[in-house]
């Protein structure tokens, strides 16, 4: 079974200095057979005023849906990554801060000589141990 269909293919809207200017309507003639499309052939442009059956507002008004749409999707995807930045952020400032703490710390640098010490401390011995090898050694 054959069936042939004229639908909308394209709308050009033309502005100058940013004010309306006009605007055409392309359809698409299509050829069906069994429900499936055998041909297509664009037909010309025409302005929106000869098209036939053809409103504007209901085009613009489904493109301004559309459009709502991904924008609201799209800043749907920013609150998402933005909540995700500023936790990250926090904890990351929750680590610069612990370590600012440990910075301004009085007794730090007690407590690094006091290892350091101990350290040399551990050094001497081992060193001590390595002479003393040393002697046993045939």
């Amino acid at each position: 079974m054959f069936e042939e269909k004229q639908e909308p293919y394209e709308i050009l809207i033309r502005f100058e200095v940013g004010k309306y200017r006009g605007a055409h309507f392309q359809a698409i003639n299509t050829v069906y057979k069994d429900g499936a499309p055998l041909t297509q052939t664009l037909l010309a442009p025409v302005p929106i005023k000869d098209a036939e059956g053809f409103k504007i507002a209901d085009v613009i008004g489904q493109v301004l849906i559309d459009q709502d749409a991904a924008v609201q999707s799209v800043l749907a995807d920013m609150i998402a990554l933005r909540k995700q930045t500023t936790e990250e952020l926090a904890a990351k400032d929750l680590v610069i801060t612990e370590r600012l703490a440990e910075l301004d710390d009085p007794d730090r640098l007690t407590k690094l000589e006091t290892e350091l010490v101990a350290k040399d401390a551990n050094i001497q011995d081992l060193l001590t141990i390595v002479e003393a090898m040393k002697g046993n050694l045939p």
